[in-house]
């Protein structure tokens, strides 16, 4: 993220026979050190439904804290879109009216898009949910391939 900015990254997975989603949150500074991560399981009915609930987790806990300059990444681009359109969809309505309240409510907020790619961290603590909520202390060991994406990203800082 830009100097000064925290970015949340998203990723989630979803059980179609189950309704069961999981949702990953890592917020980052902007030297791209996480410094924050969430994950927990929802009951949802669709993908599309589980990524507007992890963003908008991502949205409460950056306000709750009391964030300002904050930037929201999913990989969902009709999520993407509708967020910064202001399009309503059906499906997801109550919960993308809480994302614009919410980014309203929090100065220099931002929602944008990235391919699944650019948000490893995310994807494999996703990997890693089960039905109770849990919360990572990046200060604490991590799951190897956890640990592995932040040093990689990590050196790639130090030696551009």
């Amino acid at each position: 993220p830009p100097k000064h900015w925290i970015k949340f990254n998203v990723n989630v997975a979803f059980q179609k026979d189950s309704d069961t989603g999981a949702i990953a949150v890592i917020a980052r500074d902007s030297e791209s050190k996480p410094i924050l991560g969430r994950k927990m399981s929802v009951k949802v009915s669709s993908v599309l439904m589980v990524e507007a609930v992890a963003a908008r987790y991502a949205l409460i806990i950056a306000r709750a804290k009391r964030m300002q300059n904050v930037l929201t990444e999913t990989d969902d681009q009709i999520l993407n879109q509708a967020v910064k359109s202001k399009s309503p969809i059906a499906e997801i309505l109550s919960i993308l009216q809480d994302i614009w309240v919410i980014l309203a409510e929090i100065p220099k907020a931002g929602f944008t898009w990235v391919l699944q790619e650019g948000n490893r961290l995310a994807y494999e603590l996703v990997k890693t949910v089960h039905p109770t909520y849990w919360e990572l202390d990046f200060h604490n060991d991590l799951p190897g391939i956890i640990q592995l994406i932040i040093d990689t990203e990590a050196s790639h800082i130090n030696t551009a």
